[in-house]
């Protein structure tokens, strides 16, 4: 999902619908008014991110939105900058490699559609890096903290955590639940307790929206069915010729 479905949904605590953003009736409906004069793909995006992240998306919301896209893609170019920085730093490389892996970076396609998109790629990205170093730097309560962050996508937390746990990292273990704790009920007094089994609820039913003959997996098999047909229609001509 893009900047667009962000946007939309933090416009709904601008509103004071803060509560409803995981009713997809609302969503859809403010959706397809930001929209126009385009349409919205099947009606409406769904919400799959925490109450945290919307919220904290409000004040861009705010705004209008080709201002707040701009300056969503300008703080994505400089955590992707800062990110960056830190790798290069840790690699340890020499002036050639260094202009190769800067090179690469600027001209690495994902990065770019990441950019231009809006994804919270960049941002996961960042909330990595900034873990790795602090753990490496002893800032090991700071480095977990920064770590809960990435309850806005939280299958990626599993693995992380279990090698924070066998490596006995117990204050970055600490600093996450802590920060994940505030992360969680700061947004409450706004929405209620409501949000969070809509917010699960939602999560248990995101597999059941993909439409997939709508999905690009779907599109490359029905492309190489067209071609497989169009290669047999070929060849038949041919045998007809002989």
């Amino acid at each position: 999902m893009g900047f667009f479905y962000y946007y939309s949904t933090s416009r709904l605590v601008v509103d004071g619908l803060g509560a409803h953003m995981y009713d997809l009736a609302v969503l859809g409906h403010v959706q397809r008014l930001l929209a126009q004069p385009y349409t919205v793909p099947q009606g409406v995006g769904p919400n799959v991110a925490p109450p945290f992240f919307v919220f904290a998306l409000a004040p861009l919301s705010a705004l209008p939105y080709t201002l707040s896209y701009f300056l969503w893609l300008g703080a994505d170019c400089l955590l992707a900058a800062i990110a960056l920085f830190h790798v290069e730093r840790y690699s340890d490389l020499s002036k050639v490699q260094a202009l190769l892996f800067r090179g690469t970076a600027v001209l690495s396609l994902p990065l770019l559609v990441a950019l231009l998109q809006g994804q919270q790629s960049i941002a996961l990205f960042s909330i990595c890096t900034a873990c790795f170093v602090w753990l490496r730097d002893g800032k090991r309560a700071r480095a977990g903290a920064v770590l809960a962050l990435m309850l806005v996508k939280p299958h990626y937390l599993p693995a992380i955590l279990l090698v924070l746990g066998l490596r006995r990292c117990w204050r970055a273990l600490g600093g996450f639940v802590g920060a994940s704790a505030t992360l969680v009920i700061a947004p409450l007094p706004f929405t209620g307790f409501a949000v969070i089994g809509d917010y699960l609820h939602t999560i248990l039913r995101a597999g059941q929206w993909r439409d997939l003959r709508q999905s690009p997996a779907s599109r490359i098999v029905g492309l190489r069915l067209k071609l497989r047909g169009i290669a047999r229609r070929g060849v038949s001509r041919l045998d007809d010729l002989r």
